[in-house]
């Protein structure tokens, strides 16, 4: 009967220790008190809002590049439009 009751004993020892690992992992906190293994619902949807007008701004920076490098070969190559005497500026007679 000893002998079971010190397997018993062991196991329960053994289950004490995991859930005393298990609290202080749970236990531990962030500086606002937060345990650390939980995520707000709030901060993941903003994290994931945040990514999602970063992606819209990556975009409209491009768009934008898109066009600006389009304004650029137009305006380098208005003066081959133009003829090199500048003959068709504003304010002049062809």
């Amino acid at each position: 009967m000893n002998e079971h009751v010190n397997d018993v004993r062991g196991a329960v020892s053994v289950i004490k220790d995991k859930v005393d690992d298990l609290h202080e992992w749970h236990n531990k906190t962030d500086q606002d008190g937060i345990p650390l293994w939980y995520v707000r619902r709030s901060l993941e949807e903003s994290i994931r809002e945040l990514g999602e007008k970063i992606y819209l701004q990556i975009e409209i920076q491009t768009e934008i590049l898109r066009h600006m490098e389009k304004m650029e070969e137009y305006y380098r190559k208005k003066p081959e439009r133009e003829g090199s005497n500048g003959s068709n500026v504003a304010g002049t007679k062809p």
